[in-house]
C-alpha cells in the first residue's frame, strides 16, 4: 500500500519558505505593501507591521518585480490589473441621452488617493439644467485590501484641467443616497503686466498651490 503525502498547510510562517505558495493573508499583504509603497493612503495597518515583516514583503516583491522597472511594475498592478472604468461606473447619462461613461472619464492618479477617473476635456453641458444634466450611477467600488469590502463613499475632486489634481475642494458621496450638486464656474484674471505673473498658457505650472483667505 503507497503512503500517501499530507500536503503541509502554508500559513503565515511558512509562507515564505514553501516554493510557489503564498498564504492568501501574505499575498493581501504584499499588494498592500506595494499600494502604500507607491504613496497611496487609507492602509493604516502597514503601520502595524514589525520591521522583520516588512523585510520579508521587500524580498518577496523584489522577486515579484524580477527585471522590470518600477515603472513597469506599476503599470502592471494599477493599469492592467487596476480598477477598470467599467467596474466603476453603471451608467452615464445627458438628460434623457444615455452614453458611454468610459468615453467622458478617462483614468488617472490622485495623490495619495490612487487610481481615479477624471471628465475627459471638453465635455460641455448643450442645454440648460435639466435638460442637459449630467446624470452618473456608480458601480459598489471592493476595497479588501483596506479591510472593507465595500467602500462607504466615493470622493469627488473639483477643479480646473491641470495635469496634477488638487485635493481640495473635495465631496465625499454616499452609496444608496441621490446626490445633486450645482457647479458655477468662477474665473480670475491675473495682472499680466507684472513681471511675475502670467496668462500664457506656456507658462502655466503642473502643480497644484491653494491659498488660504485673508481677513
Amino acid at each position: 500500500m503507497q503512503k500517501r503525502k499530507i500536503a503541509k498547510p502554508v500559513t503565515k510562517m511558512n509562507a515564505f519558505t514553501e516554493p510557489g505558495a503564498l498564504d492568501v493573508n501574505v499575498t493581501s499583504d504584499l499588494l498592500r505593501f506595494v499600494v502604500a509603497g507607491s504613496g497611496f493612503d487609507n492602509l493604516e495597518m502597514v503601520t502595524a507591521w514589525n520591521d522583520s515583516y516588512r523585510t520579508e514583503l521587500q524580498r518577496l516583491y523584489d522577486m515579484w518585480k524580477g527585471n522590470r522597472s518600477v515603472n513597469e511594475m506599476f503599470e502592471f498592478v494599477f493599469e492592467q490589473n487596476g480598477y477598470l472604468c467599467n467596474h466603476f461606473f453603471h451608467s452615464c447619462a445627458s438628460g434623457p441621452r444615455t452614453f458611454d461613461c468610459c468615453e467622458v472619464f478617462k483614468p488617472t492618479y490622485a495623490l495619495l488617493r490612487g487610481r481615479c477617473f477624471r471628465m475627459a476635456y471638453g465635455y460641455n453641458q448643450t442645454a440648460p439644467d435639466e435638460a442637459s444634466k449630467l446624470t452618473i450611477l456608480l458601480n459598489y467600488a471592493g476595497g479588501r485590501l483596506a479591510g472593507k469590502k465595500n467602500r462607504p463613499e466615493v470622493v469627488m475632486y473639483l477643479g480646473d484641467s491641470h495635469p496634477q489634481i488638487g485635493l481640495f475642494p473635495r465631496i465625499y458621496l454616499q452609496y444608496r443616497s441621490w446626490n445633486r450638486i450645482r457647479l458655477a464656474k468662477k474665473r480670475f484674471s491675473m495682472l499680466s503686466e507684472n513681471s511675475q505673473c502670467s496668462t500664457k498658457l506656456l507658462d502655466q505650472d503642473n502643480e497644484i498651490y491653494y491659498s488660504e483667505p485673508q481677513i
